[in-house]
């Protein structure tokens, strides 16, 4: 008897197992659920069937939760058999990624904005090859609660503008905190600091090296994967290098000679890119009507300005590839649905974008940048070809195509938001990559989010040295003394407190003293000799005064200066001019026949 018991108990567990863990098999239908496992159309353990094209619907069956899948095990024939994930009850909703091979979608949930909680699932095989296909749980998480990041402090701090200003190669520490309409235990905190790398925690750190603007937000999660839904925004201004030309007039002096310093500053403005490139791969996978979508959050103007004239979108750019260009159409899609579409089809044939690896060679090839612009003359289908890729085919160049639809179809968009590429196979041929893409918008438009600046002068001029005179902001007059290279620096302090610094160098050389043969003395009234133009060392020059006088006695001093290019000093001669002598005879009596000595006396 007590083993019958055992027998009825163990039976009854398996019926209430049952109830609330359904297996479910894909096929053509919906189901209401919050419990449960999902398998491939054979169930767990057996391969899949082909030519198949299924679509199920999976919703919760308790009131306002969200659907979750968590798969632990995913197989399919890669890029051939695909399951396609929906963030709604049908496949219009919007896309949660493209599934093909071992690329597992692991653990996927209905988004906080999908109020119908529900995830759709549709699967295709070709007509041959299956693999072991997918094993999933199914549950419901709850709705969100409410989380708000708040920013509390940093190191260095914000200016009374709220930016933080600091110079290349500073580190800031962020200090943050949350609040939850529930709870925070277990949240985590992750720091995205604007210059590609994150930090964990409350409190983080890390280092600006290059100058810039940067934005940057605390996202925090809770144990149920609900998120914040506030923007801290909180800027970082790193300054920009300076552009500092100095110059020496002239830059080779003689020794006793002076030089002019002069230098030129032009400040390095940063011009903020409100919406930078998505990065990453969006695989373009076989398709027959299958859209693929790839999107940018603009969020840095505010949030009345829309789109007024087709002028304000400078271009849209996609760094792309693809084997036949000709099953494409690319439509841009605004944050309130508006759109127009970039290239069209049918069109282009078996053109290639980019330089891809076609069939049956897999994989990314190399992307080409294709840019949409107002002012464009020529479609995308009509551009230009090279030939690339494996084989190597026609493929259009890259440069600048005309939208399929005018941008006129864009105006009244709002500039924040969701901005969303959209690629439709439309073919079952070929496929592709979006390696990235960006939206720009006409420089002009004002942003309400902006970390565009230019570094103004705080103070500036040649640092002290003994050998300045005449000092001014950017200019400074040297004698400098000792021979050789002699260096002066110009200093600049901008308003962020960062400094740079650059030398101005002058040559010095040794001056040659001319050397000449003293004339004179010469006598009063007598005619001298010409002073040289040149002295005995090769040194010209003029003289002051510029030739010798005898017209009177004494001594005179001729200066002699070098002609201009020559490392020569002055130098200078005495001439000494004596004066003409006299000379006096007394009178002497003698008889006739006698003799007498006379005696001549000069006198000066």
């Amino acid at each position: 008897m007590k083993n019958n018991y055992l027998f009825l108990a163990l039976i009854f567990t398996s019926i209430i197992s049952s109830i609330h863990s359904q297996n479910y098999s894909m096929s053509n239908g919906s189901t209401t659920t919050c419990s449960g496992n999902f398998y491939d159309s054979e169930g767990n353990g057996t391969n899949y069937g082909n030519g198949q094209n299924l679509t199920f619907t999976f919703c919760p069956s308790t009131a306002g939760a969200k659907i979750r899948l968590t798969f632990s095990s995913f197989a399919t024939e890669n890029n051939y058999d695909f399951m396609y994930i929906y963030d709604g009850n049908s496949t219009s909703a919007p896309s949660l990624g493209v599934y093909s091979g071992n690329n597992s979608p692991g653990i996927v949930q209905a988004t906080a904005s999908n109020t119908s909680g529900c995830i759709t699932i549709r699967f295709t095989s070709d007509g041959s090859i299956t693999a072991i296909g997918w094993a999933a749980a199914i549950s419901c998480i709850s709705p969100c609660q409410t989380i708000q990041s708040n920013f509390v402090s940093s190191n260095p701090t914000p200016g009374a503008d709220g930016i933080i200003r600091i110079c290349q190669g500073q580190s800031v520490t962020f200090n943050g905190s949350g609040t939850f309409s529930n709870s925070g235990t277990g949240a985590t905190y992750q720091w995205n600091f604007g210059n590609g790398t994150t930090g964990n925690g409350t409190s983080a750190t890390t280092t600006y090296a290059a100058g810039g603007g940067y934005t940057v937000n605390l996202n925090i999660t809770d144990p149920n994967g609900c998120v914040n839904t506030n923007l801290l925004n909180r800027i970082v201004q790193v300054s920009t290098t300076p552009t500092i030309a100095t110059s020496a007039a002239p830059t080779t002096i003689c020794q006793g000679q002076s030089s002019n310093l002069n230098s030129t500053v032009t400040m390095t403005p940063f011009v903020q890119n409100c919406t930078p490139p998505v990065s990453g791969t969006t695989f373009l996978p076989d398709g027959s009507g299958v859209s693929y979508n790839t999107a940018i959050n603009v969020n840095c103007y505010s949030n009345t300005q829309t789109v007024t004239a087709t002028s304000d979108i400078a271009n849209i750019c996609l760094n792309m590839e693809h084997s036949f260009m000709g099953d494409l159409e690319i439509r841009i899609i605004c944050p309130n649905g508006q759109s127009t579409i970039l290239k069209a089809y049918p069109g282009g044939g078996g053109t290639y974008l980019g330089c891809p690896l076609d069939d049956p060679t897999t994989g990314p090839g190399t992307g080409r940048n294709y840019c949409f612009t107002p002012t464009a003359t020529t479609l995308l289908v009509n551009g230009p070809t090279s030939n690339c890729g494996n084989p190597s085919d026609p493929s259009i160049t890259a440069g600048n195509y005309q939208p399929a639809q005018p941008f006129t179809n864009l105006i009244g968009c709002p500039l924040n938001g969701a901005w969303t590429i959209q690629v439709t196979d439309n073919l079952a041929a070929d496929n592709g990559y979006v390696f990235n893409w960006d939206i720009n918008f006409n420089s002009s438009i004002p942003t309400a989010l902006s970390t565009s600046f230019t570094p103004t002068i705080a103070s500036q001029g040649w640092q002290a040295n003994s050998t300045l005179t005449s000092t001014g902001a950017t200019t400074a007059t040297v004698a400098p003394t000792t021979l050789g290279s002699n260096c002066y620096t110009y200093s600049l302090i901008d308003n962020f407190g960062c400094s740079y610094n650059q030398n101005q160098c002058i040559n010095v050389t040794a001056g040659t003293n001319p050397t000449f043969s003293q004339l004179g003395p010469y006598c009063q009234g007598a005619t001298p000799a010409a002073l040289p133009p040149s002295s005995t060392n090769g040194i010209t020059g003029t003289w002051n005064p510029s030739s010798i006088s005898t017209s009177s006695a004494g001594s005179t001093v001729y200066t002699f200066t070098p002609n201009l290019g020559q490392c020569a000093s002055t130098t200078t001669m005495t001439v000494t001019v004596d004066p003409a002598p006299t000379v006096s005879v007394n009178s002497v009596t003698i008889c006739e026949g006698g003799s007498a000595t006379l005696t001549a006396t000069p006198t000066q």
